[in-house]
């Protein structure tokens, strides 16, 4: 799910009773560090300590996103809310920003089934 108002992940609405309710792990990243692929790779694989087999790619990246392979702490659901912090118009617009949100739309309705994923945009 992405959210485009900034809000903060405790005001999020509550999704199905089938979602596990542990406190999600929350990552800040920057928007302008998500502009070309291999600046969102690149920044994903350091913030979040993706393993050294990470292939620097989206089906990678689901992968590595939906396994929990990361060095966020989290709890057995592995929820993750990833805030994006001054996304600008030049993220709002490019690529990356909508392969963001389709990969986590797939993870949370393919994957998990519940909504394990969040992007929040903070202007």
């Amino acid at each position: 799910m992405c959210l485009p108002v900034p809000q903060s992940p405790s005001s999020a609405s509550q999704t199905a009773s089938s979602t596990p309710s542990s406190t999600p792990a929350t990552v800040r990243l920057q928007g302008a560090d998500l502009l070309t692929p291999a600046s969102f790779h690149r920044t994903f694989l350091t913030k979040l300590g993706f393993p050294s087999y990470y292939g620097n790619n989206m089906d990678a990246w689901i992968d590595v996103m939906s396994s929990g392979d990361t060095v966020l702490i989290t709890g057995e659901d592995r929820r993750i809310t990833m805030i994006i912090e001054d996304p600008g118009e030049e993220f709002r617009g490019c690529q990356m920003k909508t392969e963001l949100c389709e990969c986590v739309e797939f993870i949370n309705v393919e994957r998990a089934g519940y909504e394990m994923l969040k992007v929040v945009f903070e202007d």
